[in-house]
């Protein structure tokens, strides 16, 4: 038997424990050497081909991946995420997000400045337009963050 990497004599494989790295390393030498992966490697795809399950499966990666390369997939949700989400965008997403931003505000506020007494017979301002929370919202969005 051939000598463990760097070691200068024979070792005998019944003087090596099992688990002993350099005797696994000289049997994956030994099996590359003689050609035994490639062997093992080609038998076994050889089989594979022949087993209706492999090809189905093989047709379909096949048929997955020339969809991602024509960018067939790609353009298809490009078209079908407009259609999800622009109809949620003003009815759902932006009342939400005002709701939380006008939340976080008022905390912010609140924590800042202690709160005043009301005077009698005033009112709370007006809620701003859908519009104007809108703008206000992007324009914090696209602020940088300190």
């Amino acid at each position: 038997m051939m000598g463990a990497v760097g070691s200068s004599g024979p070792i005998s494989p019944a003087s090596v424990p099992l688990r002993d790295l350099a005797l696994i390393t000289l049997v994956l030498e030994q099996f590359k050497s003689q050609g035994l992966f490639d062997t093992f490697c080609q038998d076994c795809l050889a089989q594979m081909d022949n087993k209706p399950a492999y090809q189905n499966w093989r047709q379909k990666v096949d048929n997955f991946v020339s969809v991602v390369q024509s960018g067939m997939l790609e353009a298809r949700v490009d078209r079908i995420l407009p259609e999800v989400v622009d109809p949620k965008l003003n009815h759902i997403f932006w009342p939400q997000t005002e709701r939380a931003i006008h939340e976080f505000l008022a905390a912010q506020k609140k924590a800042a400045v202690p709160a005043p007494t009301p005077e009698p017979g005033s009112q709370d301002p007006p809620a701003p337009s859908q519009k104007a929370s809108q703008e206000y919202i992007c324009h914090i969005l696209e602020a940088p963050l300190n």
